[in-house]
């Protein structure tokens, strides 16, 4: 029909007197398997290339705990190319304390399967500790062992400087408002009340908690 195949051709020298006198092989047609290494090695480049563009660290280990691999951002936040990175651990690249807690979350994903999260904290190249989540999920073989691990790690430091200042600035009117001479309160979106100061005591008599909830 015109259309071009690939084949494989394999053949050996036949001798006679110590003189070649022909050959014998054979030839394999290895179309669909050619196909289907290059649709595989497209698809495989196309995902290197998704995880390369994701603007959060990516890496991934195999069951030993020993880093396979990693994207860009992965990279730039421990200051080391993915060369140096490859065959690392834990222990190679956080502080003993650090990495003993992230090493039996590993184990803890490989004993249970499926996938995992959890907080942690992670020091970048500069030696900086950033608060991160980690999201987890194994790998596994065709006949559903489990190979290694893929994970994402997101900073959520500045988040916890904002919380920590939130919790700071309510402590700061709390203390105020136990130590004014008026009393303060606060109600939610349905006007029932959620905080009273300490000073409703001397006005009005019942403990502030008798009167939570109320509208």
């Amino acid at each position: 029909d015109g259309g071009i195949r690939i084949l494989h051709l394999d053949g050996k020298a036949i001798f006679e007197d110590d003189k070649p006198s022909g050959m014998t092989g054979n030839i394999v047609d290895v179309t669909e398997k050619q196909h289907g290494e290059m649709e595989y090695r497209s698809r495989f480049s196309l995902l290197r290339q998704l995880i390369e563009a994701i603007p959060i660290p990516v890496y991934h280990k195999d069951h030993d705990g020993l880093f396979g691999g990693s994207n860009k951002a992965f990279e730039e936040f421990l200051g080391r190319t993915n060369e140096q990175i490859i065959g690392m651990n834990v222990f190679d690249i956080e502080p003993k304390e650090l990495a003993v807690i992230s090493d039996n979350a590993d184990k803890a994903l490989f004993r249970q399967g499926g996938a995992q999260t959890h907080e942690a904290i992670a020091i970048d190249g500069n030696g900086d500790r950033h608060n991160v989540i980690h999201h987890k999920a194994v790998l596994t073989n065709d006949d559903g062992t489990i190979s290694g691990l893929i994970g994402t790690m997101l900073d959520i430091s500045e988040r916890k400087k904002m919380e920590a200042a939130l919790r700071d600035s309510e402590q700061r009117f709390r203390n105020f408002a136990e130590s004014a001479s008026d009393w303060f309160w606060e109600t939610d979106k349905d006007h029932r009340v959620s905080y009273l100061s300490d000073r409703v005591r001397e006005t009005v008599g019942p403990r502030p908690e008798a009167l939570l909830g109320l509208s």
